[in-house]
């Protein structure tokens, strides 16, 4: 983030306006977002410095296309296609300054909301009787007055009209997304969820010791191989398995130890959880993951171990196995896994289709750019 050296905004806009620069500015969250061309970033550094002890508070610049580190998580804030659309139809404000038009406006707090925010905007994935208030879907109730939409104040309702609008979120800046909100200790279901709606699942399960120690690591390998393809086999080095085994959600380590071996599987034709598994289990969407009891039982029936022992522990979900990819796999390994699932669904530069929330399984492919 870039701060203005004045502590004037209405004497930062007059710079800007004087450069000739191209900007709109939006308030979200209480902070205010600047989305400027990106030739405009490199006049930036005669009106913007280094942060200082009374900067303007709250203030973020991002280019349309992310350039010279007005990026949001490796990737423009906005589509460039949205960026560009929200430069085009600005409109002047009457302290200086200029705002989107009503209907663009709607659009970035809906893409922000839904994706950056998801968790924080205090919205429900499809049911908005249970939103929380918050001034983000404060802010997006009246861009959609104001817009003369009428949108159910859902995430499922704000996605469809991204994409309707050609401003849907692609699978790899999604990614981008769920690794942000792991990296912060959040699970947002409306991102697992999405990611569901594309055809198959890449899920991720760790061998545990307790497998490695009494000679039965292949035989799990075996049965992972029966359900599902394996697109990756990786020993987990002794110096990364207490950090990948904090890290990692639900291992309850102590009843089979810490992973040992690390195995990212894609199943081709998963099957759906039924209502009763997604009480419990509500991030599951794949019936096939409950297995993992009935290896437990057999693994344990073959006797020599504890009648806790558990062999092997999973993610729920694929949105949770990009998460946990870099615990285990380089980034180079990580490209790898990546770009075989590109072989079964396409490039991850494709955008996620509309979904219907009513369908608990997947409701729309992903469709190109």
């Amino acid at each position: 983030m870039l701060t203005p050296k004045s502590s004037s905004l209405a004497d930062w806009f007059s710079r800007l306006d004087a450069e000739g620069c191209v900007y709109v500015t939006v308030i979200f969250n209480g902070e205010l977002d600047v989305l400027i061309e990106d030739a405009d970033i490199r006049r930036l550094p005669r009106l913007f410095g280094r942060p200082r002890s009374t900067p303007v508070a709250g203030v973020r610049v991002f280019g349309v296309r992310g350039e010279h580190g007005s990026d949001y998580l490796g990737y423009s804030c906005l589509p460039e296609a949205l960026a560009r659309r929200v430069l085009r139809g600005r409109v002047a404000l009457p302290g200086g300054g200029y705002r989107p038009a009503d209907d663009d406006l709607l659009l970035c707090l809906a893409y922000r909301a839904t994706y950056h925010f998801n968790l924080q905007s205090g919205i429900d994935w499809r049911d908005p009787s249970k939103n929380v208030p918050t001034p983000m879907g404060d802010a997006l109730a009246r861009a959609a007055a104001a817009a003369g939409v009428e949108l159910p104040l859902h995430h499922c309702a704000l996605h469809n009209h991204l994409v309707r609008h050609g401003c849907g979120i692609t699978v790899e800046r999604l990614t981008a997304c769920i690794r942000e909100d792991f990296q912060h200790g959040r699970k947002v279901f409306f991102h697992a969820w999405l990611m569901n709606q594309l055809p198959g699942e890449m899920n991720l399960f760790v061998i545990r010791a307790v497998a490695v120690r009494t000679g039965r690591r292949q035989a799990m390998l075996e049965r992972l191989g029966e359900l599902y393809e394996i697109l990756a086999v990786k020993p987990v080095p002794w110096h990364r398995r207490l950090r990948a085994g904090a890290r990692m959600r639900g291992g309850l380590w102590r009843r089979g130890g810490r992973p040992r071996v690390a195995v990212v599987v894609f199943d081709h034709s998963p099957r759906p959880t039924s209502e009763d598994q997604r009480r419990v289990h509500a991030f599951v969407f794949n019936a096939k993951q409950m297995i993992k009891q009935g290896w437990r039982e057999w693994f344990v029936d073959q006797g020599g171990v504890h009648p806790q022992s558990n062999p092997i522990h999973s993610t729920d979900n694929e949105a949770e196995a990009l998460a946990h990819l870099p615990l285990f796999f380089s980034p180079p390994e990580e490209r790898a896994i990546l770009e075989q699932l590109a072989r079964f669904r396409g490039p991850r530069d494709q955008v996620l289709g509309e979904v219907d929330p009513a369908r608990p399984g997947r409701s729309g492919a992903a469709r190109g750019p």
